[in-house]
């Protein structure tokens, strides 16, 4: 099956954005475990939980990017299987 440049960009960038996700959930799970760890003070789970929004927003705008180009790729495919 041959894949146009349209599909080969959409699923780069989901490629990307997996990855991008993929680290701002660890960053998230981290920040997690140092909120609720009993040994946090009071300034390093503000921290934290600023971190953890942050991480947040990152997962969600990644989200939304990889799927948008998520149904452009499918939608390459399937335009391609057409022809």
């Amino acid at each position: 099956m041959k894949e146009t440049i349209t599909e080969k960009y959409a699923l780069t960038v989901c490629f990307v954005f997996l990855i991008c996700m993929v680290v701002a959930l660890c960053i998230g799970i981290y920040d997690i475990i140092e909120i609720v760890s009993l040994e946090s003070t009071i300034h390093t789970c503000e921290d934290a939980a600023q971190s953890l929004t942050k991480a947040t927003i990152i997962v969600l705008l990644c989200s939304i990017v990889f799927f948008i180009h998520w149904r452009i790729a499918k939608r390459a495919r399937n335009n391609e299987a057409k022809y």
